[in-house]
């Protein structure tokens, strides 16, 4: 690989990365509670964020809040939980209802993605759900079955160089080591993962994007 990069790439030269931002005046709430623009699609596409300010300066802790937080997405919004099923059925979302977080050592952010005639709608049934969910607490069997979706999907990834590769740079980027993942993912709890909920979404670190169809700019 590295005698294939030294024939295609040219080195560039050096330069000073101006950082533009400081992250110690960063506050925790959004900056917008809505972004909303207008394009050539043909259903509104909505996009709701969770902002985290909680970044840990240890990689191996980063690697595993960033495998909690995607066990947690998949026992709140996979297919098989009430809240995707109760979109559907009042036909408030496509087939698939996306998520995935990035959390390195310069960002946090988890996102809940899809396609709905009545986004607004959609973000009030997430906030109600959340808060359902932080009072009714969450399923340990939810929480086993989701650690082990998460695992497989991390062990499966080995099967493609191109995620290989992609993992590798993510994590090297990051400090992180590719083969810490597996470690990560096993040593993460029912607590740990209700922690996250409790401190993860809260209403002031919601927000949302939404890309309406052009015509409805008028």
């Amino acid at each position: 690989v590295e005698e294939v990069c030294d024939k295609l790439l040219t080195e560039a030269e050096p330069f000073d990365i101006v950082r533009a931002y400081d992250d110690e005046d960063e506050p925790k709430e959004v900056n917008e509670k809505r972004s909303i623009c207008y394009l050539d699609v043909s259903k509104p596409i909505f996009s709701i964020g969770i902002k985290d300010m909680d970044i840990s300066s240890d990689p191996r802790e980063r690697t595993k809040k960033a495998y909690g937080i995607e066990i947690l997405d998949e026992m709140l919004f996979s297919q098989s939980t009430k809240f995707y099923n109760d979109l559907y059925e009042e036909n408030l979302i496509a087939q698939e209802l996306s998520s995935g977080c990035e959390h390195t050592k310069y960002c946090s952010f988890n996102t809940i993605s899809s396609e709905s005639n009545d986004p607004e709608r959609v973000y009030s049934l997430f906030v109600e759900y959340i808060e359902n969910t932080k009072k009714q607490g969450l399923s340990r069997e939810d929480f086993e079955l989701a650690k082990r979706t998460v695992y497989a999907s991390h062990s499966k990834s080995f099967d493609s160089v191109e995620n290989i590769g992609d993992n590798f740079i993510y994590n090297l980027f990051d400090g992180c080591d590719i083969f810490d993942t597996s470690e990560a993912i096993n040593s993460i709890s029912f607590e740990y993962v209700t922690e996250l909920l409790n401190n993860l979404f809260k209403e002031e670190y919601y927000a949302m994007s939404i890309v309406y169809p052009t015509e409805k700019e008028n």
